[in-house]
């Protein structure tokens, strides 16, 4: 199982390096939209030939109330990501490009990590298996580096990924649906065909071997912390609420239909 998960990344890293290679050199968005899809389409067609039980979250979202609390609680992430970055939108063709080639990053990336690798290692049970799906996503973006040094960079790289990979598998179960994390994903990455160009900022601060190790495990506790809290939310029984908030609930289906009024609690 191991040596398939990583031939298979391996062989997605490739795809998404050199598919569809020289044909669209010129347009990068085009082209690396095109990488991506491939990577979707291969890695649905793994996840619906193998019937893994990932399949149950590619449904159109439902609209629950812990899914909602759940999303309050991830959404400043990425809009703070979007506003405190210095982003630039030159064309509106280059915006409609730029949206389109987030979404095929969530898109394809999601596929891979959150529903093919997550739901292959779901036999090891639930823990374990977005710890592990989360750390292959951590390594993939090694591939960002390659060729060329790997540095710290890399390890802080693959470190936020692998706490970024955690939340969106969480994220992905509390809101019953895999499109809330493509959406995410897209969000976290909107800095990428966005971004201002600056010039190289000249920092002279040297960090000792430890404060380079130690120092992206403080955002990645922060991670574990919210991946933990999200999981609550999707095993918490639901407060003690006065009945007619529960009848309005029911009424824009935000809970399932087998709530029980009696008691004020889900079933």
């Amino acid at each position: 199982m191991w040596i398939s998960l990583i031939g298979l990344s391996i062989f997605a890293l490739l795809i998404l390096r050199y598919f569809p290679g020289s044909w669209l050199k010129d347009n990068y968005h085009l082209n690396a939209i095109i990488g991506y899809l491939a990577v979707a389409g291969i890695f649905y067609i793994a996840i619906y030939v193998m019937g893994l039980p990932t399949l149950q979250y590619f449904g159109i979202p439902k609209i629950r109330l812990k899914a909602l609390v759940a999303v309050a609680l991830a959404f400043p992430a990425p809009i703070l990501q979007i506003v405190g970055a210095e982003l630039e939108y030159s064309s509106w063709l280059d915006v409609v490009s730029g949206i389109a080639f987030l979404l095929m990053i969530g898109f394809g990336e999601e596929m891979l990590s959150r529903g093919f690798t997550y739901g292959v290692l779901l036999k090891l049970g639930r823990f374990r298996a977005i710890l592990f799906s989360s750390l292959f996503f951590g390594l993939l973006h090694i591939n960002v580096y390659i060729p060329g040094y790997l540095g710290w960079d890399t390890y802080f790289h693959v470190m936020s990924t692998f706490g970024f990979g955690m939340i969106m598998c969480a994220l992905m179960i509390v809101t019953r649906s895999i499109w809330i994390p493509v959406l995410f994903h897209a969000m976290m990455d909107w800095h990428i065909p966005f971004e201002k160009d600056s010039a190289p900022v000249d920092d002279n601060n040297v960090y000792s071997l430890w404060d380079n190790l130690t120092m992206p495990f403080f955002s990645l506790a922060f991670d574990v912390f919210i991946t933990l809290v999200l999981l609550g939310i999707d095993r918490a029984r639901m407060p003690n609420l006065p009945k007619w908030f529960w009848r309005a609930a029911l009424r824009f289906k935000l809970i399932e239909p087998t709530t029980n009024f009696a008691n004020n609690v889900p079933n």
